[in-house]
């Protein structure tokens, strides 16, 4: 015999968050509670963003704003080797979207 759950959360949505969710436990066929009761046991769960984060992010795309700068003094005639800043910024950005994948998403 199962237990009816003893514990309540309280949560508010938009009405397009609440439209959304309905939607999805109806397509499951099951009660908004039970989806979300199901929906929290298979979720993994991701750690809270570390606060340094966001700075990290900021200094990866400062660096790769320099890099971009720098190809195009190389690409006009300067005495800056534009392939290897041309690989350098790629990899800047390359970076940046592994960082905003990973804690961002």
């Amino acid at each position: 015999m199962e237990r009816k759950p003893r514990r309540r959360i309280q949560t508010s949505f938009s009405e397009e968050e609440y439209l959304r969710l309905k939607k999805k436990a109806d397509e499951a066929g099951l009660a908004v509670p039970v989806f979300l009761r199901q929906a929290a046991d298979a979720m993994g769960v991701r750690a809270a963003l570390n606060a340094d984060v966001p700075v990290l992010i900021h200094e990866v795309r400062a660096a790769g704003a320099s890099l971009a700068k720098l190809v195009k003094i190389a690409e006009d005639g300067g005495m800056l080797e534009a392939e290897d800043l041309r690989k350098a910024l790629a990899d800047s950005r390359a970076a940046e979207k592994k960082i905003f994948r990973a804690y961002l998403r």
